[in-house]
């Protein structure tokens, strides 16, 4: 139903997704899963940016993200929005130039 595309490994830059507003986060039920949406609208499986970082290799929700980035110190921005289509997450590390967008599988292009 849904095209997986497996791209090459997302190179993130400062600056390159709009910043997030600070908000609370809400719980995302367990077996949901997300993606990463790149600047070009593409979504691509979590595993293709992490996969070369052990300590982020077994992230499948953006609060596991959050959670992992937090504990090493990282001060988080975060917001989310939903639609019809689905949850889109956008998840700013400032310290480290990072955003990522994380989103629902519904909200992925066809």
């Amino acid at each position: 139903m849904y095209k997986r595309l497996k791209a090459a490994p997302l190179r993130l830059k400062a600056g390159v997704v709009a910043l997030g507003l600070v908000t609370a986060v809400p719980v995302v039920q367990a077996g949901e899963d997300w993606f990463l949406m790149g600047r070009n609208g593409q979504c691509m499986e979590m595993g293709t940016l992490f996969a070369k970082m052990p300590d982020l290799a077994q992230v499948k929700t953006p609060q596991q993200y959050i959670a992992i980035m937090e504990a090493k110190g990282n001060q988080m921005e975060s917001s989310v929005s939903s639609d019809a289509k689905g949850k889109t997450y956008r998840v700013r590390v400032p310290a480290k130039g990072l955003t990522l967008t994380f989103v629902e599988p519904g909200v992925c292009p066809l």
